[in-house]
């Protein structure tokens, strides 16, 4: 529920370079033997695994600007890292990217759309990452002006519905697919089975975001059922 401080020059200073917290309090992360404190940003914060001092925020070696990614990386087979961001601008798009020490995402597949779903994990098979596109929806002007806090800047639209996409980790190919409107943080597993893909989805037909406010939280005041 935090709002964003600053007046409107200050916002209009962030417009190339959009703010994000670099609070990493969602999810620890190793990629290629370093590892990371990270959150719904791409801001990733270094950590020594023995004492957990802090040693100095990542700097990604490539132009990227993804104010919005995925808490919840992943790592294949082979010990490559995966996450998936989301760049806004006139056509936005979900990128997956795949990086190591040195920093450097590589975009493996984008996806374009007009607004994006919220963002916190995806799922990686063995020859697939599966990305949701949830129907609570950004708004990319909020993110660049508005002062409200972070869940301000989604609007709820059941009537868009939702998209799953499958994107193959050889070639880049993108196979989509529409699906009622739908909000996820996590899926329980991926896997395939012959030419199937196979999603466990831990789905909500609603937002749950406003039952998890701090207020609520403190008051003590129970979740509805969903």
């Amino acid at each position: 529920d935090t709002p964003v401080v600053g007046g409107l020059l200050s916002r209009l200073l962030h417009v190339l370079n959009p703010r994000r917290t670099d609070n990493g309090c969602v999810v620890l992360s190793q990629c290629d033997g370093q590892w990371l404190a990270l959150t719904e940003s791409d801001r990733a914060t270094r950590f020594d695994p023995h004492t957990l001092a802090t040693q100095g925020e990542l700097r990604w070696a490539d132009k990227l600007k993804l104010p919005l990614m995925a808490a919840h990386p992943a790592v294949d087979a082979q010990g490559r890292w995966w996450n998936v961001g989301i760049r806004f601008g006139r056509r936005c798009e979900y990128l997956l990217v795949s990086a190591d020490r040195s920093g450097e995402r590589r975009v493996k597949a984008s996806i374009g759309c007009e607004r994006p779903g919220y963002l916190h994990a995806f799922a990686l098979g063995a020859r697939h990452a599966v990305i949701w596109e949830c129907a609570w929806r950004a708004h990319p002007l909020r993110f660049l002006f508005a002062v409200a806090s972070y869940a301000k800047h989604f609007d709820w639209l059941p009537d868009k519905g939702s998209r799953l996409h499958a994107v193959n980790l050889a070639d880049g190919s993108v196979r989509s697919w529409e699906a009622p409107a739908l909000f996820a943080f996590h899926a329980v597993q991926a896997f395939e089975q012959g030419n199937d893909i196979v999603l466990d989805l831990c789905v909500d037909a609603a937002p749950v975001v406003e039952e998890l406010g701090i207020e609520r939280l403190r008051a003590g005041v129970p979740a509805a059922a969903t």
